[in-house]
């Protein structure tokens, strides 16, 4: 047993020392939720990319150990990030992992980079994870939302994570996966329910410029994920290349009305340009909306002889390039403006 003067050195060592006891990982403690909400709350929502994640990595060096710090700065990654980004972010967790071999938490924390991105790889490693440690309750929570969501949706399993994770953090939420994507913009609606004032009428082109670069981003968002299906991505595609077309008319009809007609004629121009482009393109789904949206716009303003014109470069165009469905899409849109010929 030693002597008693070995037994007190021992145990004032053993009082001295760090405790070894397994951080809570079912939520944050109070002190890391308030640093966390303080480097959210010290950049603008607006804020570049760079400027927005330099208070998180500060705070991922302060507390490296902490799951909660690492989760909120992956999670900006995935809101915020692009391609490059993304990937940058993945490798670094896996040279983490590495470092530290055989440690589940820096294993959870490579296997949840992966989530959205590779989620099958994920799951794979949230089950890795529990093989080496049956308790960690984060890869219970990582895989119920994984198979709570609509693309790996595994219900049986989905129901057998969640019971795990309650059983081991009772007053804990599983969050859904994946996170809402951006909203669209509202700024084409609203327009067309609208009595512009002048002064909204000269900020049609900002407000242009501003709607599809908030729903560029939107498909961006969703083009990365495989949280999304592919057929939700090709309509995501679809609609956003429809509201070019949307945002072109728009522009139109805005310079005319303001007395900028040479900029009118010379938007419509390039229109009727990517509208020649398009009819060669047997993967565009736009072809019909484009041509009546050129043709309109010709129509609108009584320019029968630009509209004539118009469907007899198209028409020479598919004699050029026959295709039997652009050519029954354009005798669909050309009936409609039969009589304005």
């Amino acid at each position: 047993m030693g002597s008693p003067v070995f037994r007190v050195l021992c145990l004032g060592l053993f009082a001295a020392a760090p405790s070894m006891a397994t951080p809570d990982l079912c939520e944050p403690g109070p002190e890391i939720e308030r640093a966390i909400a303080e480097a959210v709350a010290s950049v603008a929502q607006d804020a570049p990319y760079e400027e927005r994640m330099a208070p998180l990595r500060e705070l991922r060096d302060r507390f490296a150990g902490d799951l909660f710090v690492h989760l909120r700065y992956q999670d900006a990654i995935f809101e915020h990030g692009i391609e490059g980004h993304l990937k940058e972010m993945l490798e670094e967790y896996l040279q983490l992992q590495i470092q530290h071999d055989g440690d589940p938490f820096y294993l959870y924390l490579a296997g949840r980079a992966f989530e959205g991105r590779g989620t099958k790889r994920a799951i794979a490693t949230m089950e890795q994870v529990l093989a080496i440690d049956p308790g960690f309750a984060p890869a219970h929570r990582t895989l119920a939302g994984i198979y709570g969501s609509k693309a790996f949706a595994d219900p049986r399993k989905e129901r057998a994570e969640r019971r795990k994770f309650a059983a081991a953090c009772p007053n804990s939420a599983i969050g859904r996966r994946p996170t809402p994507p951006p909203p669209r913009s509202t700024f084409f609606a609203r327009l067309q329910e609208t009595k512009l004032t002048p002064a909204q009428e000269e900020a049609i082109p900002a407000g242009v410029d501003r709607a599809l670069a908030q729903d560029e981003w939107r498909a961006l968002r969703i083009r990365l994920f495989d949280w999304y299906g592919v057929e939700y991505q090709r309509q995501v595609l679809h609609d956003l290349q429809a509201e070019y077309w949307q945002a072109w008319r728009v522009l139109v009809r805005h310079y005319r009305r303001t007395g900028q007609q040479a900029q009118a004629d010379k938007l419509l121009a390039e229109m009727e340009e990517r509208l020649l482009r398009l009819q060669r393109s047997r993967k565009a789904s736009t072809f019909p909306l484009a041509a009546r949206t050129v043709l309109g716009l010709y129509a609108e303003a009584k320019q029968s002889q630009s509209l004539r014109a118009a469907l007899a470069r198209l028409r020479k165009s598919l004699d050029e390039h026959p295709d039997a469905k652009r050519s029954a899409e354009l005798d669909r849109v050309q009936a409609a403006f039969v009589a304005r010929l």
